[in-house]
């Protein structure tokens, strides 16, 4: 029969991995990440009016036929890829225009702008040389620039 300090010790060194482990690690990491990129570390939230409507980094189907989609799940990696060729933005701008009334020419600014933001970041996802817009950065400026298109 083991004796109590032989049951002990590897009781002692589990609930030691699981202070660290379980504990201090990931509320170390938690405090670095709020320390040096705080808004990053939050999920990126694109807020309208007070209210969130989504994040930068991850990609969500829109409530709304007024609002740009992302690709749907299968053409992507993991689908929910925030950033779209720029043809496939571009190529919703009638539907959204329709749904709104903003004029085309319009949306298509918006559109472009927003590209050429994002190929500051010089991201290589669909190729190199293929522009890509992001779709909820996007969202949030058309809902920020029209909201009485889209209720906010």
């Amino acid at each position: 029969m083991p004796s109590p300090r032989e049951v002990a010790a590897p009781l002692v060194l589990a609930l030691m991995a699981l202070a660290v482990l379980g504990a201090a690690y990931p509320l170390a990491v938690w405090a670095i990440g709020r320390a040096v990129a705080p808004w990053q570390s939050e999920g990126s939230p694109l807020i309208v009016n007070g209210a969130p409507i989504g994040s930068a980094l991850v990609a969500s189907p829109p409530n709304s036929s007024a609002l740009f989609s992302p690709l749907p799940p299968s053409s992507s990696s993991s689908g929910e890829d925030p950033y779209v060729p720029l043809d496939y933005a571009l190529a919703q701008v009638p539907r959204i225009s329709n749904a709104t009334g903003i004029p085309q020419g319009q949306l298509r600014a918006l559109v472009y702008r927003v590209a050429s933001e994002d190929s500051l970041k010089d991201l290589v996802i669909f190729g190199p040389g293929r522009p890509v817009v992001n779709v909820m950065q996007l969202n949030y400026e058309l809902m920020r620039l029209y909201p009485q298109a889209h209720g906010r």
